[in-house]
């Protein structure tokens, strides 16, 4: 999985700060990033995407329809 993670260490350390309530990490099969969100213990919001600026740009999307669109923790 090496070349699919290189280079990505300061852009994901800047969106787990950024979207500090989502878990986001990286799987091996198939590639890709994932990132999960539970609002409450019955709830999972889960969100895929093959890079990181996708997965940027579709937390951005979630966290903008989310009410109050903040995206730090409580």
């Amino acid at each position: 999985m090496g070349d699919f993670t290189a280079g990505f260490a300061g852009d994901l350390a800047g969106l787990l700060q950024e979207y500090s309530r989502w878990q986001i990490e990286c799987q091996d099969d198939p590639p890709a990033w994932v990132a999960i969100r539970r609002p409450t213990p019955t709830h999972m919001h889960m969100l895929a995407a093959h890079d990181l600026p996708s997965q940027r740009s579709k937390l951005a999307t979630a966290q903008a329809s989310t009410p109050g669109g903040t995206t730090a923790s409580p």
